[in-house]
């Protein structure tokens, strides 16, 4: 191949990525423009089994290995379109080719997904009605956990819980549109309802390597603009998972009790 052969080519690369990223922002700006109107809408509500669903099947589907490897050629065009697109398309296009009442629902949520990883965040159009630091604090924890930290910034709430031997256990409410980044290598994702509000459990107690041990879980309450994050880590990768998945559940429930 010629200089100029190769330049021609570099020229043609550069000019198909330019359309590309064009593309991904129109895009993008006609998906959020939808979002806005979906979530005006007083009619559009999508049910919780449908919802269900179609989380289970994304888990499912993310837990493939095969996809792991697709997802990091993909993501680099995925992330330049808005990811509403993104969830619009894997929760509600089959939905809306039905039924225009399969609407709305979770678009207030935006789900991302990258490489081992994934991310919740909530539209910060509303304030949460939680606003006091006592509301992330349990009723029960585990025996031998005591209350190490508890402050707040704006928007966000925290409270740090230690064992003498360093397990650790995490609570922290974001608002005002926060996100929640998780790693979710070799985890059990698992879609639960806590006191009626969706959660999401990420189980990575049987997990080998450094993120053994640990489990996490996700509540996202899109009505009132809050997400609750409860984090469960042994002070050694080598330990056991010092919190089960049923006491995690429970310290979440106590939290609301």
């Amino acid at each position: 191949m010629t200089r100029r052969e190769e330049l021609q080519e570099a020229y043609e690369d550069a000019m198909f990525a330019l359309l590309m990223d064009y593309v991904a922002e129109s895009e993008g700006k006609k998906a959020l423009e939808e979002n806005r109107a979906l979530r005006e809408d007083p009619d559009a509500e999508v049910p919780q089994e449908v919802r269900r669903a179609c989380l289970k099947e994304i888990n499912r589907a993310f837990r493939k290995k095969s996809a792991r490897s697709v997802g990091r050629i993909t993501m680099k065009v995925i992330n330049k379109v808005a990811i509403v697109a993104l969830v619009g398309t894997l929760l509600f296009s089959t939905a809306f080719a039905v039924s225009p009442e399969f609407r709305a629902g979770t678009l207030n949520m935006l789900i991302d997904t990258f490489n081992d990883g994934v991310s919740f965040q909530i539209s910060s159009e509303a304030v949460s009605e939680q606003s006091n630091l006592e509301d992330i604090i349990p009723s029960w924890v585990p025996e031998g956990y005591e209350l190490s930290e508890k402050d707040n910034v704006p928007g966000v709430y925290w409270a740090y819980y230690r064992t003498e031997q360093g397990d650790e256990l995490n609570i922290k409410m974001l608002t005002d549109g926060g996100s929640v980044m998780s790693d979710t290598t070799g985890a059990e994702i698992e879609p639960i309802e806590i006191c009626g509000v969706s959660a999401y459990l990420i189980d990575q107690t049987q997990t080998e390597g450094s993120k053994h041990g640990i489990i996490k879980l996700v509540i996202v309450n899109e009505q009132e603009n809050y997400i609750l994050n409860i984090s469960s880590f042994p002070a050694s990768h080598t330990d056991e998972a010092p919190i089960t998945r049923d006491e995690i559940i429970y310290i979440a429930e106590s939290i609301y009790a």
